[in-house]
């Protein structure tokens, strides 16, 4: 990110206005300095004034940097009001905007698209528009089809064009330029993992998951995600049903994928029976899905667990 006195190509292309105050450098301050203190307490050290700094750096940060509907790219009044894709990327990823704004900035960063670009920021855009890992699982509004576009487009910004025109086994610094010694060069693993099968972490060590798969316009979608518990596996068809593996000794929330097949119309518990292994359970509304009302374990002698909607 360019500090006030730089230009580059984030600038220059509107995706980032410069100034003194960056919205993305003091996104990463506060956020880490909220993890820092929650790894401190884990291992049993008085970890309450780096919570108390963060907190107080998270307060500033909304009011100052909070327009009402989105973060800026820095202090309002010093860009002009300006909120570009970086901002709500970054913002949306570190779990920062309210819920309640959370489909709007959503829908911000998707109709800006994985576009102009560099691998990083792929990496980023990923977590954002699927709600994955620094963050407290939030909901995202869509049926997959966005992160299944910048999973399959073939433009210069894509891993197709790598493929196409480079031989990759995986993606440069800036697709088709730089180094290959960056972890994000593998990024698309997250758009797969989190964004289309929908596997989400949501306690220490894997105890818990929630499992919410994505298709977009894919008929089905098979994976499986390590962990430290074993490996979720995900069967999911439009349509409605998935299958998961879960590992033994883990706990997951269990819902039905969504898919462009389906509709504007989601899932509502007056219409459909929610059914685990055949049986119908209580289940949520939750952002199109039909979800499991308690976590489930591993099925008898560790079986996959077959969830389904169906008509009333």
């Amino acid at each position: 990110m360019p500090d006030g006195d730089e230009s580059d190509q984030t600038v220059a292309r509107k995706e980032f206005t410069a100034s003194p105050h960056m919205s993305v450098t003091n996104f990463f301050t506060a956020h880490g300095l909220d993890l820092l203190a929650q790894m401190v307490a884990a291992g049993g050290r008085n970890g309450s004034a780096i919570a108390a700094e963060a907190a107080a750096l998270t307060a500033n940060i909304r009011k100052q940097m909070w327009n009402g509907t989105a973060f800026c790219d820095g202090i309002c009044s010093e860009v002009g009001g300006n909120s570009r894709v970086m901002s709500n990327m970054f913002s949306l990823a570190f779990g920062l905007v309210p819920p309640a704004n959370v489909d709007s900035v959503w829908g911000g960063v998707t109709a800006w698209g994985l576009s102009q670009m560099g691998d990083y920021g792929a990496f980023w855009y990923q977590m954002a528009v699927a709600s994955g890992y620094y963050a407290p699982h939030y909901d995202t509004p869509d049926d997959g089809t966005a992160i299944v576009t910048a999973l399959t487009k073939c433009d210069y910004y894509s891993w197709c064009s790598g493929l196409a025109q480079d031989n990759l086994t995986m993606t440069r610094e800036s697709w088709h330029a730089g180094t290959y010694s960056h972890g994000w060069g593998s990024s698309g693993i997250v758009g797969v993992s989190w964004g289309v099968l929908g596997v989400h972490n949501t306690a220490p060590g894997w105890a818990q998951f929630i499992v919410m798969p994505k298709l977009g316009p894919l008929q089905f979608a098979v994976g499986q995600v390590p962990n430290l518990r074993g490996f979720v596996t995900v069967n999911a068809t439009a349509g409605w049903g998935v299958e998961v593996g879960v590992p033994c000794g883990a706990a997951a929330t269990l819902c039905t994928p969504r898919s462009a097949a389906d509709g504007a119309r989601p899932l509502a518990t007056a219409d459909f029976a929610l059914l685990l292994d055949g049986e119908e359970v209580a289940a949520v509304e939750r952002a199109g899905h039909l979800c499991l009302e308690k976590p489930v374990g591993c099925g008898a002698g560790g079986a996959p667990r077959q969830l389904r909607a169906q008509r009333r």
